[in-house]
C-alpha cells in the first residue's frame, strides 16, 4: 500500500519529548547535530525548576509531567531523574497534594508504582 504522504513528518522537527523520541526510534535521527541541540535544549528545559526533593514547585502533576518528558529523552536513569523518582514514591506513600485533582492522580499513580 502506498501512502500519499509520509505519517512520520509530524515529528521531522519536533522537539517535544514525544518528538524525540519518535525522530529517535522511528526515524532514526540519533547523531545529527539539530537532533543532539533539539535534546539538549528539551532536556535543560525539562530540568528546569527541580526542587532539591525532585519535585516541581512541590505539585505532583508538574512532576509527573516532567518524569515522562524525561522518560521519554533520557532513557537511562541519572540523578535528576532518581530524585524525581523518589519525590513521587514519598508523595504517594505519605498524600501530599495541593488540590482534589492532584489527590485523584496521586491515588490513580499509587496503583502503578
Amino acid at each position: 500500500m502506498k501512502l500519499r504522504s509520509d505519517p512520520f513528518q509530524i515529528f521531522r522537527h519536533s522537539k517535544t519529548p514525544a518528538g524525540l523520541y519518535a525522530r529517535k526510534k522511528w526515524l532514526k535521527e540519533r547523531f545529527p547535530s539539530s537532533y543532539r541541540n533539539d535534546f539538549k535544549e528539551t532536556v535543560r528545559f525539562l530540568l528546569i525548576g527541580q526542587s532539591t526533593d525532585g519535585s516541581w514547585e512541590t505539585s505532583f502533576m508538574k512532576t509527573i509531567k516532567r518524569l515522562f518528558g524525561l522518560h521519554l529523552t533520557v532513557r537511562d536513569e541519572n540523578e535528576p531523574v532518581r530524585k524525581e523518582r523518589d519525590s513521587i514514591g514519598w508523595q504517594t506513600r505519605h498524600r501530599t497534594f495541593s488540590s482534589e485533582k492532584e489527590y485523584v492522580w496521586q491515588k490513580k499513580f499509587a496503583r502503578m508504582i
